[in-house]
């Protein structure tokens, strides 16, 4: 049951009700040059052994050996379940985490390094949205104070223009100029990321990094601040890294998309090829959670027994074998998985040919009465 008046429109026109399966209208040209590239990347923590301080304890592989591309004025998506090594991978590009080997790539220039030994130029091209804006954005600071630092540090505007300009940024991102006295403690969760969302184009980035940046906002609000990153990436001509667990809206906003599982990519490649068979068994399983209204013949919702394995004793072989619903036999559980080119850039690390996936995929359920 519905109440609302404009019910029926959604009968009349079912392409408003699968909009989020569409691709955002682009404004300009994309780009085919690379902005980012990260090659063999790896992230790993060593373990506090206690009161044994001669004991050793193994290594955490939070980021296992990741690659990856992103061109100018385009969208990834990474999207995994928690404790996959997602937020560490944006942490590692942004500086916040060390990077235990591999190499970070952005605009020619390297960005292997940790943010303290990156210059002022570095870091105005790379910018972040994070998850909780309680937790990045100063309480003692008003909006004006939080936009203003971005403008000085990178000296983007004269002084005597800064108040013009935060304005402007705030008007951007829907916010008026009676917030400019206000403190975190004085808005909505919605208001505070689109704050944070103005602090992270006030420089004029090349990149940004959105870490699950509308997981902790209600579905309206998640909607406006969607909108509003569409909106400032066509504006500013700027590449998005987009990490969240809801795959609508990851297919929504991505040209591309890269599935991470326990600190390695499973499967990357074009969006529509990333939601359409042959997929990856663990992209199988988190495609058949998606809710679908009304579906017919879609498949069923595929349950993985088990938990994920810790990043301390990951299993050998495939990742995945000790979850995957297609294990084929011991070569999951002995070698690790080769790399499949399923053509346009789409790429499937899995042992079971892609012709087999396909055909084992197509298969449409028994719809649910």
């Amino acid at each position: 049951m519905v109440r609302c008046f404009r019910w029926q429109t959604v009968l009349e026109q079912p392409g408003l009700a699968a909009r989020s399966e569409a691709q955002p209208p682009r404004l300009v040209e994309l780009s085919s040059e690379n902005l980012l590239v990260v090659q063999n990347l790896k992230v790993y923590f060593s373990q506090d052994a206690g009161f044994l301080r001669f004991a050793r304890k193994p290594s955490l592989k939070v980021v296992d050996d990741v690659s990856f591309s992103l061109p100018q004025q385009r969208t990834l998506g990474i999207v995994g379940e928690s404790g996959c090594g997602k937020s560490t991978i944006a942490g590692a590009l942004a500086g916040l985490k060390p990077v235990t080997s591999g190499e970070i790539q952005f605009a020619g220039s390297n960005y292997t390094y940790v943010i303290e030994r990156r210059n002022r130029e570095a870091l105005r091209g790379l910018q972040m949205v994070f998850q909780n804006p309680d937790s990045s954005l100063n309480p003692r600071h008003t909006v004006e104070e939080v936009l203003r630092r971005p403008l000085r540090c990178f000296k983007i505007v004269a002084r005597e223009k800064e108040r013009d300009h935060i304005i402007s940024l705030l008007n951007a991102v829907q916010l008026d100029e009676s917030y400019l006295e206000r403190r975190s403690s004085q808005l909505s969760g919605g208001e505070k990321q689109r704050v944070s969302i103005a602090r992270a184009f006030a420089g004029g980035p090349q990149l940004v990094l959105c870490d699950e940046p509308i997981s902790s906002l209600d579905v309206s609000v998640q909607a406006a601040v969607l909108n509003l990153l569409q909106k400032l990436q066509r504006e500013h001509n700027v590449a998005l890294l987009f990490i969240s667990h809801d795959l609508n809206i990851v297919r929504y906003l991505s040209d591309e998309v890269a599935v991470v599982y326990l600190g390695k990519v499973c499967e990357i490649g074009p969006t529509e090829a990333i939601f359409n068979p042959p997929y990856h068994p663990y992209t199988e399983a988190l495609v058949s959670a998606i809710p679908v209204i009304n579906s017919k013949g879609e498949m069923k919702a595929i349950r993985l027994e088990g938990s994920v394995p810790g990043p301390a004793n990951p299993p050998s072989g495939c990742l995945f074998h000790t979850r995957c619903p297609r294990k084929v036999g011991t070569i999951c559980e002995t070698q690790e998985p080769p790399a499949q080119n399923g053509g346009d850039g789409h790429t499937i690390y899995c042992h079971i040919p892609l012709e087999e996936l396909r055909e084992m995929q197509t298969v449409k359920a028994v719809v649910v009465q």
